[in-house]
């Protein structure tokens, strides 16, 4: 991937080591990272930084994820947003990609879909992770920003753009583990410390 801003919205701390750690294994180290741990900070420092992508929580303090998101779209406008969650219902995804969204991935698909979702929000399409495409049991009600998101979930279809991202297989061992440990027992995962998920 080319230079980018990419401003990082968690509060959970390790989230965001683990994603400058996923650049610095993929030789994408150039990239300039600003950070925010609730929503007021990401409204305040996407208008200050105008990044090219904000990777974007639900759940945060002071401002949630989407309000945040509505109020970074009018300040912000050429930024991409992707919501990285481990939030699944289509309540969830529906309200991302009423907020604004580019794409919606799940942290624990993170070793294979994130890179994909940051693509495919960049090249000015709508990304969908890939655990949710599959048996999608109630369809997402598009708006005109979703139409393309619900293409995916209901068809499975990924555009070729995304088709042709791709990463190498890393060894790091919080590569590893950190995305297992959210789909085995997210609460205890969010409750570790950085040098406990390495």
């Amino acid at each position: 991937m080319p230079h980018l801003k990419i401003l990082v919205v968690d509060d959970f701390i390790p989230w965001h080591e683990f994603v400058v750690e996923m650049f610095e294994s993929e030789e994408a180290d150039s990239n300039n990272f600003s950070f925010a741990v609730d929503g007021w900070e990401a409204v305040q420092k996407a208008h200050e930084l105008q990044p090219d992508l904000i990777l974007m929580d639900i759940n945060l303090p002071v401002m949630d994820g989407f309000e945040a998101a509505r109020k970074i779209r009018a300040l912000s406008p050429r930024s991409k947003i992707l919501f990285v969650s481990e939030l699944r219902s289509r309540e969830y995804i529906q309200g991302a990609f009423d907020a604004g969204a580019s794409g919606y991935t799940l942290k624990s698909d993170a070793n294979s879909d994130l890179f994909q979702g940051m693509a495919a929000a960049l090249g000015d399409q709508q990304f969908i992770s890939r655990s949710l495409r599959t048996g999608a049991r109630v369809p997402i009600q598009a708006n005109k920003a979703g139409r393309a998101a619900l293409a995916l979930v209901t068809t499975g279809a990924v555009s070729s753009a995304i088709q042709t991202t791709r990463r190498k297989n890393l060894s790091g061992e919080r590569r590893r583990i950190f995305p297992r440990c959210l789909r085995i027992a997210p609460d205890f995962c969010h409750s570790l410390t950085i040098r406990l998920v390495v």
